[in-house]
């Protein structure tokens, strides 16, 4: 390649990467302007914007499943998600018992789309249907509903967690980006994302350990060096699993991106893959911790 040629290229690359993280940095801003008014009565725009995303995710999801030919109940799902999540929002928001409000919510939801399938005509597809609309749920907004888990939990101001958990992942996504686009030469998992590098994944990584150390610096969540690291290591991975996950279902359904939603990225679930495995694993954290 000419010194122009690989001129342009680095250019190309550079304005590339810039649209990319502007598009990122401006989604997970307006999450962190949720998450951080997310007390008294501004909780209702942490509520709006935790839901709209659920939604538009399902409906991501579901429009993967319909470029495989399958049959989706998309209102009745995307339905259901907003219905789920704003009943883990109510259920930690005020700090309800046990978990009943949300889990009366899933047992609700899950029998009514089976008597939705009852009255359909084609009953040879059932199976299809049902697992369909069960596993985008199980996959968006039963995994997104722990955002609100985590940013109420008792005892503690959860929103601190949330911001460590965007440090880890999105930092780290941003640094794979610069890194695997620059000297990244190994290709991860080609037939997933043939994009992805062991040199941006390892980028990513290194990015995670950082957030670690800064989280236990500055951030008031009370976390030993040990812990912080750990969780910058850990749940910086499973990101990048959430993100090759999320990759993976895009290959099969022959789509570039979950949606057209947002310039440099996509849809929603572009920016959402990396959280939906690791916000349950965070809270799993809290509760542990003690």
């Amino acid at each position: 390649m000419s010194g122009a040629a690989a001129g342009a290229a680095a250019r190309e690359g550079a304005i590339v990467f810039i649209h990319r993280a502007g598009s990122s940095l401006l989604l997970i801003g307006v999450i962190i302007v949720a998450v951080t008014f997310s007390r008294g009565g501004a909780a209702v725009f942490a509520f709006a914007v935790a839901n709209l995303l659920a939604l538009v995710g399902i409906l991501e999801y579901f429009r993967m499943l319909e470029a495989k030919g399958a049959r989706v109940f998309k209102f009745y799902g995307g339905s259901a998600a907003v219905i789920y999540v704003s009943a883990v929002f109510f259920a930690s928001y005020l700090r309800l018992p046990d978990g009943g409000f949300e889990h009366l919510a899933l047992v609700s939801l899950v029998t009514g789309l089976f008597i939705l399938q009852a009255f359909e005509r084609d009953a040879g597809r059932a199976i299809g249907n049902i697992a369909g609309v069960l596993s985008g749920f199980v996959y968006v907004p039963l995994l997104w509903s722990f955002i609100f888990k985590v940013m109420y939990y008792p005892g503690l101001d959860g929103r601190w967690f949330l911001f460590a958990l965007f440090l880890i992942v999105k930092g780290g996504d941003m640094l794979a980006y610069a890194v695997g686009s620059t000297i990244g030469r190994h290709k991860l998992i080609p037939r997933i994302s043939p994009k992805k590098t062991w040199e941006g994944a390892a980028g990513n990584l290194a990015g995670g350990l950082i957030a670690g150390l800064v989280i236990w610096r500055w951030f008031p969540c009370g976390m030993p060096l040990p812990h912080a690291l750990a969780m910058g290591a850990g749940l910086n991975l499973l990101g990048q699993v959430g993100d090759l996950a999320e990759s993976m279902l895009k290959r099969d359904a022959g789509l570039k991106d979950a949606s057209g939603l947002i310039p440099g990225i996509g849809g929603a679930l572009d920016v959402m893959d990396s959280l939906l495995l690791t916000l349950p694993v965070l809270y799993l954290y809290l509760v542990m911790a003690g």
